[in-house]
């Protein structure tokens, strides 16, 4: 089974009301969970319990330098865990930072977030 963990900030406004629009059109028979502020992802980021089979993807948008380092303190918890991160812009120490997540991919806000639905829909099949 797979869950679909989204972070996307209150503030993230309309690149994160696009992200979750597009991610819930495309996988509408997948669990999706919405976290709106750093406290509610840091509740998802325990281990799995022992014996259960999820298979969790983290989808992190991270629209502000503020958000990726108010995330980066978890940074240990999300080992192991499959990421996509998705960037304000193509910033050099942004992304020199999420490379510490291991992300499976990362790319930037954009209207139709086409890349990252393609990405999920292969991480699923594997």
């Amino acid at each position: 089974m797979v869950k679909l963990i989204l972070f996307v900030h209150k503030n993230a406004q309309a690149p994160g009301d696009r992200l979750i629009q597009s991610i819930k059109a495309n996988f509408k028979d997948i669990p999706i969970d919405v976290c709106t502020d750093v406290k509610g992802l840091e509740k998802t980021l325990p281990p799995n319990w022992r014996g259960v089979s999820l298979q969790r993807i983290f989808i992190l948008l991270m629209d502000c330098d503020e958000r990726l380092e108010q995330v980066f303190p978890f940074v240990d918890l999300f080992e192991r865990e499959r990421i996509l991160i998705v960037l304000p812009d193509s910033n050099q120490a942004s992304i020199k930072k999420t490379s510490r997540f291991y992300p499976r991919y990362t790319t930037q806000i954009s209207n139709e977030y086409r890349d990252v639905i393609d990405v999920i829909s292969k991480m699923i099949q594997n």
